[in-house]
């Protein structure tokens, strides 16, 4: 069966520069993870480009790093 829109979550898209006023990463960091094909998803809408929010926030916490304890 297909979902439908009724059954689909809504999705957050977000502009380049509304990714970088949340994330306070310049829009040209952004930029060039994209060309290198190492950033988030993205989606082309007519000229600009859109990031799902969702998958942005994934990518970000699939990044963290967790502290090395300190050897003594």
């Amino acid at each position: 069966m297909q979902p439908t829109m009724a059954s689909t979550p809504a999705r957050k898209f977000m502009s380049e520069a509304e990714l970088e006023e949340l994330t306070n990463i310049k829009r040209r960091t952004w930029q060039r993870l994209r060309f290198n094909g190492k950033g988030p998803r993205f989606y082309r809408i007519g000229s600009s480009i859109h990031y799902d929010l969702g998958e942005v926030m994934s990518y970000i916490e699939n990044r963290a790093v967790d502290p090395t304890p300190s050897i003594q």
